[in-house]
């Protein structure tokens, strides 16, 4: 089985450290639908990434501020209660921030939304009813931030290389 966690535990839980093998894609999703969670772990499973996360807002905050991913894909929901987890990864500095291909789930607007992505400072905004488009969706969120981010993956190579 792919998947490292899906904690229900409540927030006072001591967070352990997830240990993942150096250079894995990892996608860490916090949503309360289980069924949903499920489809999005499964997808990102199929396109090679490694998948964790938990419902709980407060584990999530902990486990994002405890862990370093090399590559990850951070998938919240668009709802008050996730304002914790929005702050925490607020905190990143910028390279750090750069590297994480952050996806915000909602209702509030279609798939892809533009707009709703800046407003939620998100790279990329998936509406929650898109559950049977989804493979397609998230094979364009992996692909346009690949793509987006292309010439800074080159710079960072050429100066690792020196």
């Amino acid at each position: 089985m792919n998947q490292v966690g899906d904690s229900g535990a409540v927030s006072d839980q001591r967070v352990e450290p997830e240990f993942f093998p150096p250079g894995s894609k990892v996608c860490f999703v916090c949503l309360t639908d289980p069924e949903i969670s499920r489809t999005i772990r499964t997808v990102f499973e199929s396109h090679g990434y490694l998948t964790t996360g938990t419902h709980d807002v407060e584990i999530a905050r902990q486990k994002l501020r405890l862990n370093q991913y090399q590559i990850v894909v951070v998938v919240l929901e668009a709802n008050p209660e996730y304002k914790g987890i929005f702050h925490e990864i607020n905190t990143w500095p910028g390279n750090l921030r750069r590297d994480i291909n952050l996806i915000v789930m909602g209702k509030k607007a279609p798939s892809l939304h533009q707009q709703m992505a800046f407003i939620m400072g998100a790279n990329y905004y998936l509406n929650l009813n898109d559950a049977p488009k989804m493979e397609n969706l998230i094979k364009q969120v992996i692909d346009g931030h690949a793509e987006y981010y292309q010439s800074w993956n080159q710079v960072r190579e050429e100066v690792d290389a020196n």
